[in-house]
């Protein structure tokens, strides 16, 4: 009889931690939004971005100013620190400074933009330079119920959430997909917004498309905390056992 009764007790608990076929499928009704495309974001650059600026010539003395050693190249391009000295610096009115053109003004401009801001300068000197830019400070920081937690750079202009969620290796069994968060930091501070990636519905997101220093937190579900909460429910299970074998052995 006491069996039964604890079984019953706890039944409402292993239901709770069972993980569900919907809680695993991402974009569930895609279907309604079959014609829908999201809508295009680049990043616009501001101060305090690091920009990586090439610039190729046949003028091999201008050429190296922008192309270090080959070696020592691959070797400052490999770690987060060779990155800022290889670098161009955003300053805080919008300008960045380059051997010869000196100041070229990038703020508020997509990568592409600033591309054409450098090569206009460019063209003023040499004939058939070609200019290659990307911004090197775009990363984000991805935690909570993913198989590897981390901070992940960018080198592409654009970058979506399910992005960052692969290079992360994707949200475990014990991730909350109907209520993941974005921190982004912004002008007036830090905004929050929490997104349901069951639902088509992120694509219209504000968070679908990244930008740099997003932190996007995974929350774990019922089934994560169920699991961490077994002890507990074993000393709960042994504690009502117990209590019913001597409130049987005393009747």
């Amino acid at each position: 009889m006491q069996k039964t009764v604890v079984a019953v007790l706890l039944l409402p608990l292993f239901f709770q931690a069972c993980v569900q076929k919907k809680q695993l499928q991402y974009m569930q009704d895609v279907e309604k939004l079959s014609d829908y495309s999201p809508p295009k974001h680049e990043y616009v650059i501001q101060p305090g971005d690091l920009l990586y600026v090439r610039i190729l010539t046949i003028d091999m003395a201008f050429h190296e100013m922008f192309e270090p050693d080959t070696r020592n190249r691959e070797r400052v391009m490999t770690n987060e620190a060779g990155l800022f000295i290889e670098g161009y610096s955003v300053n805080e009115q919008g300008y960045i400074k380059l051997p010869l053109l000196n100041d070229i003004h990038v703020a508020g401009h997509t990568t592409e933009g600033a591309k054409k801001q450098v090569q206009k300068k460019v063209d003023e000197l040499f004939k058939d330079a070609k200019v290659d830019l990307k911004l090197l400070n775009f990363k984000v920081t991805v935690m909570g119920e993913v198989v590897r937690p981390g901070v992940y750079n960018n080198y592409l202009n654009q970058f979506t959430l399910f992005d960052a969620l692969a290079k992360a290796g994707n949200i475990t069994e014990y991730g909350n997909r109907r209520n993941v968060l974005i921190m982004r930091q912004g002008n007036k501070g830090t905004s929050t917004m929490h997104v349901d990636l069951t639902s088509a519905g992120v694509l219209q997101s504000e968070a679908y498309y990244l930008r740099p220093n997003d932190v996007i937190i995974v929350e774990p579900n019922t089934t994560r905390v169920f699991s961490l909460n077994v002890p507990t429910f074993s000393f709960a299970f042994s504690a009502i056992s117990t209590f019913l074998l001597l409130l049987n052995f005393f009747k």
